[in-house]
């Protein structure tokens, strides 16, 4: 049994607060690329038992052993034994006492989101200034799986498919916390319409114009007034594909263009289409065509 101790309280943004609760660093996390809105770091940690503490942000925890791993946790004044198997997630809300300790070597990512981030998201929901999640015990949910799934191999490939692609991954899942573990349901509105054709027009005007640039779905999103999840939502909605979906397929069409010019190098047309890297343009070219950049140019 956990003994009761009084609660440390946290900031998860501060590098090393983490420390504080686990004994190893973690071995990857967003803080090196950059992204808005989430911090997402991966653990392998070794037995340990957890203080008891109280974090400033919403964090969850989603689990990678092949085995299931016996926990004690405590959320609250609530406490249980439970068996944590693969892709298993467990929510702790800002704010929550929460403490665990475990038997053997785990691993896991956390996803780590500001309160604020939540209600921004739900701010044009009835209810959106009541954003308050409720702490799950662990539990298999495959959206959370999915969504952090995709977020921890971004990590591994040093940001592959880029700033937008996690930043609508993670408003996604925000949108999903909402609709399924606040204490008050929060029914994000729907207009079947999409966007209207003058929104549509001036995003796809400011995706064409930053090309060349790292694309942030926060700063789309910011250019028509709108919130983040709303245009992702209704974006695809007028065009059957996301932003992220629909930029790729620019910056692939206009290196088809530029390859035609012999005098460009295959770097020079990654840059000017706003890939990362020369190995970043070749993947999504191949995906989106079957064939690479150099075979594309030899045809």
């Amino acid at each position: 049994m956990m003994p009761d101790q009084s609660p440390v309280k946290l900031d998860l943004t501060q590098q090393a607060d983490i420390l504080q609760l686990l004994p190893r660093p973690p071995l990857l996390t967003s803080d090196e690329v950059g992204w808005s809105h989430v911090l997402v770091q991966h653990h392998r940690q070794p037995v340990w038992e957890m203080p008891e503490n109280s974090v400033a942000q919403h964090v969850i925890a989603l689990h990678w052993m092949k085995n299931d791993v016996m926990v004690e946790r405590m959320m609250d004044e609530t406490r249980r034994q439970e068996l944590v198997s693969y892709e298993s997630s467990v929510i702790v809300p800002a704010n929550t006492h929460h403490r665990s300790a475990w038997g053997q070597e785990v691993e896991f990512t956390l996803l780590i989101f500001e309160p604020t981030y939540l209600a921004q998201i739900a701010h044009e929901t009835v209810n959106g200034d009541r954003v308050e999640l409720v702490p799950q015990f662990t539990k298999l949910d495959p959206v959370i799986a999915s969504v952090g799934s995709a977020l921890k191999t971004e990590l591994e490939t040093e940001g592959h498919w880029g700033r937008l692609y996690a930043e609508s991954a993670t408003t996604f899942l925000a949108a999903h916390l909402l609709r399924h573990y606040c204490t008050r349901t929060q029914f994000l509105k729907d207009y079947p319409d999409g966007l209207p054709k003058y929104k549509l027009r001036q995003a796809i005007a400011y995706i064409h114009e930053h090309l060349s640039e790292e694309i942030s779905l926060e700063a789309l999103a910011a250019y028509l007034n709108m919130s983040q999840y709303y245009f992702s939502h209704l974006f695809k909605q007028s065009l059957g594909i996301s932003p992220y979906q629909y930029v790729l397929r620019q910056r692939v069409d206009k290196a088809k263009q530029l390859l035609k010019r012999r005098k460009l190098t295959l770097t020079d047309v990654a840059l000017e289409c706003g890939f990362a890297n020369q190995t970043h343009f070749t993947k999504h070219f191949r995906k989106l065509t079957g064939i690479t950049p150099r075979a594309y140019r030899e045809q």
